[in-house]
């Protein structure tokens, strides 16, 4: 089941992928005040089906979800196309589990149950990452615009002044 708790645009999204309803709810609680859309889902295909429509978003996910283990997450729900921050929350902090999934691609790493002093402050360092990632793609674009453009400009600018 989705839900979707907020309908506003231009809104980064939150795709909580949790099976436990209680941490799910606990998540959205923390998730509030952030300026973000939050989604909930129950498993693991609904949350890898999400990622490949939301490509711009902050994945919070559980690495014990009841259909995919979170390397099998991680393999299906990355791909080129999406520019998704993946954060794993894992059942105490492994150090093998937590190198494996950064290996595979998460972002970050985090323990249950949530810490709500530090929680903020990962959620905001993940929205920067991901503003970061749209200027530097906005960037992108005017670099490309303008590589275009100057050669074009200088030419009109010459055949003008040998006239």
């Amino acid at each position: 089941m989705i839900r979707l708790y907020s309908k506003k645009k231009n809104k980064p999204t939150v795709i909580v992928a949790e099976s436990d309803p209680y941490a799910s709810a606990l998540v959205v609680c923390l998730l509030e005040g952030t300026g973000t859309e939050v989604v909930t889902v129950q498993n693991g295909r609904e949350a890898v089906a999400m990622c490949h429509r939301a490509k711009d978003s902050i994945v919070l996910a559980a690495a014990d979800l009841p259909d995919l283990d979170a390397a099998s997450f991680l393999r299906e729900a990355r791909s080129e196309k999406n520019r998704n921050l993946f954060l794993m929350m894992v059942e105490g902090k492994s150090r093998v589990n937590s190198a494996e999934m950064i290996r595979r691609g998460a972002w970050e790493v985090l323990a249950k149950p949530i810490d709500a002093k530090t929680f903020p402050l990962v959620i905001r360092r993940a929205l920067a990452k991901r503003s970061l990632h749209r200027n530097i793609d906005f960037l992108k674009g005017v670099t490309a615009f303008l590589i275009v453009m100057i050669p074009l400009v200088m030419t009109a600018g010459i055949l003008l002044a040998l006239d």
